[in-house]
């Protein structure tokens, strides 16, 4: 048996999640499912970006032109970090 611990949740976090699980569900086995319903969004979200990614980098002066954009957008946001000094 695993080792048990306590989550200092409000009332209404504990009966919200109460209410996702049901009565067929305890709420351990209904947190982990809401991490791995997490972990795997996150995974389709990585897949997906490194798929836009590729396609950007197969059109060359696409990606020359967001490189020199991103360049732009990061001396701009130099110029207003050295402003608040």
């Amino acid at each position: 048996m695993q080792k048990r611990t306590s989550i200092n949740v409000s009332t209404e976090t504990r009966d919200l999640l109460a209410a996702l699980a049901g009565k067929d569900k305890t709420l351990d086995a209904m947190i982990r499912k809401l991490i791995d319903e997490h972990q795997a969004r996150r995974t389709r979200e990585r897949l997906a970006w490194e798929a836009r990614l590729a396609r950007a980098k197969e059109d060359t002066e696409a990606w020359e032109r967001g490189q020199r954009i991103g360049k732009r957008l990061g001396d701009l946001l130099d110029q207003r970090e050295a402003a608040k000094r």
